[in-house]
C-alpha cells in the first residue's frame, strides 16, 4: 500500500506597521508582528527618514508558505522599509509560496518599498502580489526583483513557477496595473525562455521599479541615462502619474548596484540614505 506525503509544518507570518509623526520626526506608531515575520527600527538620525527592517525568520519559503505585509506611511511621514536580506524560494512540491505586500501612502508621505531580491531556486513556486494606494501628493519608490538562481553556485533554474503582480491606486482610481507569469518543465525550462531576446536576452536578474511624485521629463532622462551607463538591459517610461522602470542584469550585484544608483536619482530631493543592511 502506498504511503501518503507527510504532511509538513508551514510556514506563516503576518506584520503590520504603521508609520506615524511626532513633532518633525517621522517615528514607529504601530506595530503587528505575528508567525515568522518581524521588523526592527535600527537607530538613526532624527534628520534622516526612519528606516524600518523586515525579517523571515524561517529562512526562505516553499510549498504553501505564507506571509502578508502591510505597511502605512501616515501624512506627513517620511520612511523607507527594507529587509534583512534577500528572500528565497525553495523548492515547492505542490502548491506555490505567497507573499501578499499592502502598501498604502497618504496625503505628502514620503515612502520607499526598499526590499532586497527574491532568490527562485529550482522546481520552485511563488505566487506575489504587491497592492499600493496613494493618497494625493504622496510619493513613492517601490522595487520588487528576481534573481533565477545563484550564479556564483552555479545553479540552474529549469522547473517551477512563478506569478508576479503589482496595482497602483491612487483615490481610488487604478492608475498602474502590471502582472506576469513564467513556468517551465523538462520540455521547455525556465531558463531556456529567459534565454529569449523578447524575455530576458540570457540575464539571470530582472527588477521593476516604479516612481509616482513626480514623473517630470527632466527626471526620466536622468533615469534613462543611470540606465544607459551601466551594464543592464532596461528602460523607462513616464506614464504620467508613475515612472516606471524595468532592468535586467547578468549577475545580481549589478542589479543591487544600479538600484541603488535608480534610489538616489528619484529620491536625491527628499534626502533618503541607503539602507545599511544593503551594504552588509
Amino acid at each position: 500500500m502506498a504511503l501518503a506525503a507527510a504532511e509538513l509544518q508551514r510556514s506563516q507570518g503576518e506584520l503590520r506597521v504603521r508609520l506615524a509623526t511626532l513633532g518633525h520626526r517621522t517615528v514607529l506608531g504601530d506595530l503587528y508582528q505575528q508567525g515568522c515575520l518581524k521588523a526592527r527600527v535600527p537607530r538613526h538620525s532624527s534628520q534622516l527618514p526612519l528606516e524600518i527592517v523586515t525579517i523571515n525568520t524561517a529562512g526562505g519559503l516553499t510549498d504553501g508558505d505564507e506571509i502578508a505585509t502591510a505597511v502605512h506611511w501616515s501624512a506627513g511621514t517620511r520612511g523607507v522599509v527594507t529587509s534583512q536580506a534577500a528572500e528565497r524560494i525553495y523548492h515547492c512540491r505542490q502548491q506555490p509560496a505567497l507573499i501578499n505586500t499592502t502598501l498604502t501612502i497618504d496625503d505628502d508621505a514620503v515612502a520607499c518599498w526598499l526590499p532586497q531580491e527574491t532568490i527562485l531556486f529550482d522546481r520552485s513556486r511563488l505566487e506575489r502580489r504587491t497592492r499600493v494606494e496613494l493618497g494625493k501628493q504622496a510619493v513613492l519608490f517601490a522595487v520588487e526583483s528576481l534573481v533565477f538562481g545563484r550564479i556564483a553556485m552555479q545553479e540552474v533554474v529549469a522547473t517551477g513557477q512563478l506569478f508576479d503582480q503589482l496595482q497602483i491606486h491612487q483615490c481610488g482610481q487604478l492608475i498602474f496595473a502590471d502582472a506576469w507569469s513564467l513556468d517551465g518543465d523538462e520540455q521547455e525550462p525556465i531558463n531556456g525562455r529567459l534565454a529569449r531576446k523578447s524575455v530576458l536576452d540570457n540575464a539571470r536578474c530582472c527588477a521593476t521599479i516604479v516612481f509616482a511624485g513626480n514623473s517630470n521629463d527632466e527626471l526620466l532622462g536622468n533615469i534613462r541615462t543611470t540606465i544607459e551607463q551601466s551594464h543592464a538591459i532596461g528602460g523607462a517610461s513616464n506614464l504620467g502619474p508613475v515612472i516606471t522602470m524595468r532592468i535586467a542584469t547578468h549577475d545580481s550585484k549589478t542589479l543591487r548596484e544600479l538600484i541603488l544608483r535608480l534610489y538616489r536619482t528619484c529620491l536625491k530631493p527628499f534626502e533618503f540614505s541607503e539602507p545599511r543592511v544593503w551594504h552588509c
